[in-house]
């Protein structure tokens, strides 16, 4: 039989952990190399403050389960290959997968996808072969977009916002093809007109909402500036989406 000393230890004890601040939420790092180390996300002193960071190579048997999210930091194109396929060898993939598998988010930063290096340089066919495993995985639920974007949704979700996950082009803009001279000359009668409206909008800030974009897109835009860094909202995409916006990332919008 407990003491009169032990049970009002214990009960201190346990009014103690009750007080204790909940333990921050964890994200999941994947990797295939050494370490984590200088990779896009890991770094982050942001992030440091809201959740706990784990590199796989450090905790090889973490359950996906318990973390927040998974982070992909470099996407090799051997991990893409496996993720796409289903037959997942490394360590890293496997845990990719089953974080798929378990309705996980999965954060892969663009910077750290390697098939867009070859964008320039492959055959076009190959490239597409690759280009549509990429689509595959996202829609299983990978989140393709800049670190940036990716870093502002995981501090608004720890803020308590419900800021739903980015997904930036898996392509760059494609260049403007350049105006031949003779097409830039006035027809007879028409040297006062005035120039057409631009079809170019921006939304200003670090967060794009759909009321802000709407707001912004007046009749006839096509195309909207935000800033690179900036958090769009899944309903300000889905808004762009519906009405053949492009959003286009810039320094300074």
């Amino acid at each position: 039989m407990e003491s009169w000393e032990e049970i009002i230890a214990n009960e201190v004890a346990r009014r103690l952990m009750a007080q204790r601040a909940p333990a921050k939420p964890a994200l999941l790092f994947l990797s295939e190399g050494e370490s984590c180390a200088a990779r896009p996300l890991w770094d982050s002193a942001a992030l440091r403050r809201h959740y706990e960071a784990v590199c796989c190579r450090e905790q090889p048997g973490a359950d996906p389960a318990r973390f927040a999210a998974a982070v992909v930091p470099a996407l090799s194109m051997s991990m893409l290959t496996q993720l796409a396929g289903g037959a997942c060898v490394s360590p890293a993939a496997q845990l990719a997968q089953k974080a798929l598998l378990l309705g996980k988010p999965l954060l892969v930063p663009l910077e750290g996808v390697e098939l867009l290096r070859y964008r320039e340089t492959a055959a076009p066919a190959y490239y597409a072969l690759y280009r549509g495993m990429l689509e595959t995985l996202r829609a299983a639920g990978a989140a393709f977009a800049p670190a940036a974007e990716l870093e502002a949704c995981l501090l608004a979700r720890a803020a308590g916002e419900q800021a739903g996950w980015p997904q930036g082009a898996l392509e760059p803009p494609a260049p403007c093809a350049a105006t031949p001279p003779e097409a830039t000359a006035c027809a007879p009668g028409t040297e006062h007109a005035q120039p057409a409206q631009e079809d170019v909008a921006a939304v200003p800030g670090r967060l794009v909402t759909e009321k802000r974009l709407a707001a912004a897109c007046r009749p006839g835009v096509k195309r909207v500036r935000v800033a690179r860094g900036a958090l769009v909202t899944a309903l300000a995409q889905d808004l762009a989406l519906a009405r053949g916006i492009a959003l286009e990332r810039v320094d300074a919008p």
